[in-house]
């Protein structure tokens, strides 16, 4: 449960890196918003892994509380039996 939120968190902040990536190559972002962009990308990717070095027993318990990621993941992930919320 952990590592496949953790994936799906890397990709809710990878895929915006990839369309800022998409418009420099297209000419319509400057390098320097794109070294923006890629050091933003970096310290929201350090947060939520902080996040995910903690111990397994507290996060299971707080990644429910993620109200904007975790209903979006529930519905491909469901919780495994036996783990109730």
């Amino acid at each position: 449960m952990i590592a496949a939120f953790h994936d799906d968190q890397g990709k809710v902040l990878l895929d915006p890196l990839y369309e800022k990536f998409q418009a420099w190559k297209s000419g319509t972002l400057s390098a320097g918003e794109l070294n923006e962009a890629l050091n933003k990308s970096y310290r929201d990717r350090l947060d939520v892994d902080r996040l995910f070095y903690e111990k397994h027993e507290w996060l299971v318990r707080l990644i429910p509380l993620n109200e904007d990621g975790y209903p979006r993941w529930v519905k491909n992930h469901p919780r495994p039996e036996g783990i109730q919320e």
